[in-house]
């Protein structure tokens, strides 16, 4: 519990300097609360996320994957698969190069 009582400390000084919304910031902080066995804070903490990236998508489904909720993650990849942008897959640059 030490651990999370000191995540807790860094997730409050995020809060406080207002960057607790930066994805660089709030990644992290999921993971660590994931870790420290507090799965509700860490899915909360990705539901209120704006702006998700690849990487926060891959922490959300990890995270839930190997604390033993895998409906969880593949709900949470289901949805990223409806949110992605066009734009980011694999085909649409070579189309627009060839």
């Amino acid at each position: 519990m030490r651990n999370l009582e000191k995540g807790k400390e860094i997730h409050d000084l995020a809060v406080q300097q207002s960057i607790d919304s930066d994805i660089l910031v709030t990644t992290p902080l999921m993971t660590m609360y994931a870790k420290c066995g507090d799965l509700e804070k860490a899915k909360n903490l990705f539901m209120e996320l704006q702006g998700r990236d690849v990487v926060a998508w891959s922490a959300a489904i990890a995270v839930f994957a190997q604390f033993g909720y895998p409906r969880e993650a593949l709900s949470t990849y289901a949805k990223e698969n409806m949110v992605a942008k066009p734009s980011l897959s694999f085909s649409n640059p070579c189309r627009q190069v060839f």
